[in-house]
């Protein structure tokens, strides 16, 4: 046998090496486990309260005659809340094909590329003055925030032709306002919006004193415009204007005369500039959109002059979308 027979075998290998003699001291619980069996010994505590999100007060302050307004801020709560029900009306509407109506009066146009709109127009507005007036509580009631609704649609009316595109938009979404005003506040609009006023009709109600002239200005801004048009010009640079300058012969087409009941030119349209007929850009673009009528109606389709008319028409009608008639070239911003 070898001299390991005399060797104390460990018990279940266990190396007796690491015992130490003497009492040892009990190992302390972890803090985990006394917390649990001191629990499971005792009545469970009622558990912590979820913490409850704060409710947001406003703090009102009463104004003259009243009404309720937000601490610090000026602003009438009623009506901005009312007011802000109508220009989201008006800021989402679309029409049935999903375009928007409100785009043309987002802002106001730059008064680089028109200025001829600030001389026609006296009180110009957009959908983003009227928010900024909202925010900073500048309207005393609901029909106020409805009048510059108002201005904004009536000045559409009066720089764009009746019929364009953009007089139609600003004469359903002035609908939509007397609706949305009367929805929101209960009040009748107290307006007829299906047939406005004429321009000039409007300017003497509204400032009973103001001479009944154009603007000193208009003129040249009109005949600046003529020139952009005159440049124009087809892929082989010849100028398109050039047989809308004069009315045809009567000798050579004496059925043009029969036929067109209205002539007009872009000479006999300078010619009104220098005599200060035009009190208005709209009543110059009528003049210059019979041009083309007189074009497609007397000549056949897909003619030369046809085209040309068609040409320079397409160049116009763009531009008139962002509200203004005189859009004959485009801004320059």
């Amino acid at each position: 046998m070898s001299s390991a027979s005399g060797r104390k075998r460990p018990d279940a290998g266990l190396d007796t090496s690491n015992i130490i003699d003497g009492p040892r001291k009990r190992a302390r619980e972890s803090t985990a486990a006394a917390n649990h069996f001191e629990q499971s010994n005792s009545k469970s505590p009622s558990p912590a309260p979820t913490p409850q999100p704060k409710k947001l007060t406003l703090k009102l302050k009463k104004q003259a005659g009243g009404s309720s307004i937000v601490g610090g801020e000026g602003k009438n709560l009623a009506v901005f809340e009312q007011g802000m029900k109508i220009w989201n009306a008006v800021k989402h509407a679309k029409d049935p094909s999903g375009r928007s109506l409100a785009f043309d009066f987002l802002e106001l146009p730059s008064k680089k590329a028109w200025p001829d709109y600030y001389v026609i127009i006296q009180h110009p507005i957009s959908l983003k003055e009227i928010k900024n007036k909202l925010d900073n509580g500048e309207y005393p009631s609901t029909r106020a925030v409805k009048a510059d609704f108002d201005t904004m649609w009536n000045n559409a009316k009066q720089y764009n032709v009746p019929g364009s595109g953009i007089w139609i938009d600003a004469d359903n979404l002035h609908k939509m306002v007397q609706r949305e005003f009367t929805a929101v506040t209960g009040e009748p609009a107290d307006m007829e919006v299906d047939q406005p006023a004429p321009a000039e009709e409007k300017a003497e109600s509204s400032v009973s004193k103001a001479p009944k002239t154009r603007p000193p200005a208009l003129g040249k801004l009109l005949k600046m415009r003529l020139q952009k048009l005159y440049k124009m010009t087809d892929d082989e640079g010849r100028e398109l204007c050039g047989v809308f300058m004069d009315p045809p012969s009567r000798r050579a087409y004496p059925t043009y005369y029969t036929t067109i009941k209205k002539l007009m030119t872009f000479n006999m349209i300078e010619k009104k500039i220098d005599r200060k007929e035009y009190e208005s850009s709209q009543q110059f673009m009528n003049d210059v959109e019979l041009i083309w009528s007189n074009a497609y109606t007397f000549n056949e389709e897909h003619s030369p002059v046809w085209e040309d008319a068609k040409i320079l028409q397409a160049r116009i009608v763009p531009y008139s979308r962002v509200g203004l008639t005189c859009a004959l070239y485009p801004p320059t911003i």
